[in-house]
């Protein structure tokens, strides 16, 4: 699949404020909330991206505007709640943040409501949008196991001769095999003058005070 949300291999998160959600996840929770059927989300959540707008005199989604007011869908059933949840919360006034949450099923100490402004945000947006549900769903769809895995990246990125054994042998992923590390970012040191390299081991073992060679 290419990365889109409609797909389920885009999320949206907030590592601040430890919230996260996907369409799928909001599409999950409207069916909760309106008692529809769990299996009927998954097409719901294909209605939440591109060009679809909700129609509230007929109850279905169209891929044209009932009206020039009309917004898109995405915009509608999710943009519009998660801004509301955010300036309930910052709101001097919080009497009608209670009232909201109610209406996600969700139910806060009242101490909560008397905690600064920064905090009560991370409360909130972690009870609502926290489901980290949607993240182990993304990777367990989309992320390849080990093996198959390291094939790909062999394919990718191995700039060593193709028609020799140590393509084969690092593409099984062996932890006794030859070392290869696949460096995927580098952080510089506060004097800029070096790098530290983070990476993943592809094959072999790497070990603390090991010399390797880089290419």
């Amino acid at each position: 699949h290419s990365l889109a949300p409609v797909h389920g291999n885009v999320l949206f998160a907030s590592t601040k404020f430890g919230g996260i959600f996907s369409l799928q996840s909001f599409a999950r929770m409207y069916a909760h909330m309106h008692s529809i059927p769990q299996h009927k989300s998954s097409t719901l959540a294909k209605m939440f991206w591109g060009d679809f707008y909700y129609n509230s005199e007929t109850r279905k989604f169209q891929r044209t505007p009932a009206s020039p007011e009309s917004r898109r869908s995405f915009v509608e059933f999710i943009l519009e709640p998660f801004y509301k949840v955010i300036g309930f919360t910052i709101s001097e006034e919080k009497k009608e943040l209670e009232p909201f949450l109610k209406k996600l099923s969700i139910y806060l100490n009242k101490k909560f409501y008397k905690t600064d402004t920064r905090t009560l945000l991370k409360i909130v947006l972690e009870r609502t949008f926290g489901e980290w549900n949607c993240l182990m769903d993304a990777i367990g769809t989309f992320v390849k196991d080990a093996k198959a895995g390291n094939q790909r990246q062999i394919q990718q990125f191995y700039m060593g001769e193709r028609d020799d054994e140590l393509p084969l042998q690092l593409a099984k992923g062996d932890s006794k095999g030859p070392l290869y590390l696949q460096i995927v970012k580098l952080y510089h040191t506060p004097n800029c003058l070096s790098f530290n390299a983070f990476g993943r081991v592809v094959s072999g073992t790497l070990r603390k005070g090991m010399h390797v060679k880089v290419h």
